[in-house]
């Protein structure tokens, strides 16, 4: 929560001196050296600057009392997981990226795919075999930890490959410049970019089940009622559209990552994050492959089948949610389940 104010080495005492907010305990400091003149004189009068703009000092103190520190865990590095893993996905990204520029029945898709598939497959039996793998198995005992990692592989290959078939079509079949598309998909960006700030105080209240399963219906919505613009669909027809998919995205994403974060074992906790975060980002390169293949040679043709796609995976995943999301925390301990790890 605090990286988009503080980055950089930590340490204690620290005061941080930004263009507007002053801090202590140690959180870091940040690129800034200017201090407004208001606390320069406060200082000059004996007071304590970080009076008049208390945000990250009580943002810091907050921290440091609720903020779980998970222990530090030295382990090997699994070389021959991360280089099957990370092989199988290459693969077969590069099979659905040349899809769509030489056809799904070139051999060369074909043997790109097949490989892919076999180093997935090579990861996975290696994963089960080796002592310290690179994902713990006792973090999927919680289902609603496998159900959010869903939940954020289906968002991110929606979101990112629907953006990325947006712009085609604004720009290939509308003649929109590139500026003119930025402000076509403004609705969707500031839906996005200002939702969050509302669904963190829905979440404190209702937890976040509920916000993921209503949010991944908006998205499907949207992304349906964007599915059955043509060439010439008025904008204003995709405004509603694009609005349900930003505030389906505002919705999803903190609530998921909260669902994530809280399920997982405190000791796996960066593991826990990290997996997360791998997840999306595959979804969100397999999306932009696979939509972008599917819209390659017959864009009008293939654009309501590449989004149809993508609203039965944002409906997919809001059923994940209802049905695990609410699912009761399963009791681990590190010492009494670390052989199962």
């Amino acid at each position: 929560p605090l990286h988009p104010f503080v980055t950089g080495n930590v340490e204690p005492g620290a005061r941080v001196i930004t263009d507007g907010w002053t801090g202590y305990h140690g959180i870091g400091k940040l690129g800034y050296t200017h201090e407004p003149r208001s606390q320069r004189a406060a200082r000059a009068r004996g007071e304590d600057p970080g009076a008049l703009l208390p945000g990250v000092h009580r943002i810091a103190s907050l921290a440091q009392r609720w903020l779980l520190e998970a222990p530090v865990r030295r382990t090997p590095l699994d070389w021959p997981g991360q280089v099957l893993g990370a092989s199988a996905l290459t693969l077969v990204t590069g099979a659905l990226v040349e899809a769509g520029a030489l056809s799904w029945t070139s051999p060369w898709v074909y043997g790109l795919g097949l490989l892919g598939l076999v180093l997935g497959l090579l990861f996975l039996g290696w994963e089960r075999r080796v002592r310290r793998p690179l994902l713990p198995r006792r973090l999927f005992a919680n289902p609603v930890f496998s159900a959010a990692n869903g939940v954020g592989w289906v968002l991110n290959f929606g979101i990112y490959g629907q953006v990325f078939v947006l712009s085609l079509y604004f720009q290939q079949h509308r003649g929109f410049s590139a500026l003119a598309t930025g402000f076509a998909l403004l609705p969707f960006a500031l839906m996005t970019a200002a939702g969050p700030v509302v669904v963190g105080r829905l979440i404190a209240r209702v937890g976040p089940q509920w916000p993921v399963v209503v949010g991944q219906g908006l998205a499907a919505g949207g992304t349906l009622a964007l599915a059955f613009a043509g060439g010439t669909t008025p904008y204003s027809h995709l405004v509603p559209g694009l609005v349900a998919l930003g505030v389906g995205m505002a919705l999803t994403m903190p609530a998921m990552t909260a669902a994530a974060v809280q399920a997982a074992p405190t000791d796996l906790a960066g593991v826990a994050s990290g997996f997360l975060n791998t997840t999306r980002q595959i979804g969100g390169a397999l999306g932009v492959a696979v939509l972008g293949s599917l819209v390659a040679h017959h864009f009008m043709e293939g654009w309501p089948v590449a989004l149809g796609i993508v609203a039965a995976l944002f409906l997919l995943g809001g059923l994940a949610a209802a049905r695990y999301g609410g699912a009761p925390p399963t009791a681990s301990t590190p010492s009494s389940e670390a052989h199962r790890s």
